[in-house]
């Protein structure tokens, strides 16, 4: 088994002998980075299909596996977006007509968008932002030889 940490008070991940620098930053309400015009962004289901209206929350706390990966095109997730198993209990948002957010339904309802990625952008959804993209290609390498021998790699996250 392997043992990757994120220390997101320390902004670093370490796993494979090696600290990688990162970031967890989202636009929200809670920072007001995020305003209530803005079109709503949805949760992610387990099997990857859309949710329900939610405002971002940082990645979970806990204990996760990280359990594969995938190639991406798209400048905001390129080259790899590593998956896990991460999810978290966020609220529910109602929408208005024009696709922006209301208000919190008063619902819980569970988020499992939670990878780790390089990305273009300082902000993501609430996945683990790795700041440079050399090291998210060595890191997806290290990963993808543990997967590859049916290793579970285990992600503590705090």
């Amino acid at each position: 088994m392997s043992v990757v940490t994120i220390n997101k008070e320390r902004t670093i991940l370490t796993g494979y002998g090696k600290d990688i620098p990162i970031l967890n930053i989202v636009r929200n309400e809670v920072n007001g980075w995020r305003k209530l015009t803005e079109k709503c962004v949805y949760t992610e289901n387990f099997d990857g299909s859309k949710g329900v209206p939610y405002m971002p929350r940082l990645f979970p706390t806990g204990n996760w596996n990280i359990v594969g990966f995938n190639p991406e095109t798209e400048p905001y997730l390129y080259p790899f977006f590593i998956i896990t198993n991460a999810w978290q209990e966020v609220d529910e948002w109602l929408i208005k007509p024009d696709g922006s957010y209301d208000k919190p339904s008063g619902v819980k309802v569970k988020d499992y968008g939670y990878g780790i990625h390089f990305s273009v952008s300082t902000t993501t959804l609430g996945c683990i932002r790795i700041v440079n993209q050399t090291d998210l290609l060595w890191f997806k390498n290290q990963i993808e030889t543990s997967l590859n021998s049916k290793e579970t790699i285990n992600l503590e996250v705090y």
